[in-house]
């Protein structure tokens, strides 16, 4: 069996099989356990509506709405959803296989949780394609292949760019709670850092100010209740602003127009 870390699948050769893209509901408080088995296939689930938990033996991470979280064949963990005034947790998830290029089972290093947060919408956008391609053309497995290794590759990308420890706190911080208001000292706090050294290094690895960078986590989230059809006092109120008239002037200046003025089609 071939071992590799997950940013190696960027310059590995492998290949996927038996994938299987679906609609996943989870109903709060019902349990999940891998603890002793292990996944029997590798996961991609993006978390739509919800929270749910994931613990290791030595780790614990909670994922909400805009989350991936990507589980590699043989991770061992338990999870279980969240309640939080929803009945059930819903998301997208993607089942697949991967085989090295003699056909020997592939596996990940680390059985350590991947959580990204999809700051630009990527990752929904390739989620959803393919579970329509899944749903509508489930013949056209060279779609579906084409679909995941895209999504595989965005997923090593943004793990071999993984920030520098001393920032993950931070950063955790804001993937989680990125609909409260917490001020840059309170990130700066949870790093064991002085206000200004914060903000010096995480611009230094973002290019962007702590406050920018939260902006884009909420303005994806604002992006997935515009497609579901949230009005923009709605959109505004869920993701952390005062009023929809200040989130609007806000969308507009990080990213040059109005969420209105996008079109819903291009952004599935």
């Amino acid at each position: 069996m071939t071992c590799i870390g997950i940013e190696d699948l960027l310059y590995t050769e492998f290949y996927a099989k038996n994938i299987i893209a679906s609609n996943a509901f989870f109903p709060v408080d019902v349990e999940n356990d891998y603890l002793d088995n292990g996944r029997q296939k590798f996961l991609i689930h993006m978390m739509i509506d919800g929270t749910r938990i994931y613990k290791t033996e030595n780790d614990s991470v909670t994922i909400s709405s805009g989350s991936l979280a990507f589980l590699p064949h043989g991770a061992k963990y338990y999870t279980r959803s969240i309640n939080v005034g929803l009945p059930q947790c819903k998301g997208l998830s993607v089942l697949f296989e991967l085989v090295d290029k003699d056909g020997d089972p592939l596996q990940i290093r680390s059985e350590t949780l991947h959580v990204r947060h999809d700051t630009n919408g990527r990752y929904i956008k390739l989620c959803r394609a393919m579970l329509r391609c899944t749903l509508e053309e489930p013949d056209n497995i060279l779609e579906i292949k084409s679909l995941l290794l895209r999504l595989l590759s965005e997923i090593a990308k943004d793990v071999k760019g993984t920030p520098p420890a001393a920032l993950i706190p931070a950063f955790d911080m804001m993937t989680t709670r990125y609909r409260e208001n917490l001020s840059v000292k309170e990130y700066a706090d949870r790093c064991h850092m002085s206000e200004s050294h914060f903000r010096k290094k995480f611009t230094e690895y973002t290019g962007k100010s702590p406050i920018q960078y939260r902006n884009e986590l909420r303005f994806a989230e604002a992006r997935r209740l515009y497609l579901e059809g949230a009005t923009m006092s709605e959109i505004a109120g869920e993701i952390g602003f005062f009023d929809a008239g200040y989130f609007s002037k806000m969308y507009k200046k990080s990213n040059g127009h109005l969420l209105s003025s996008e079109s819903k089609k291009d952004m599935i």
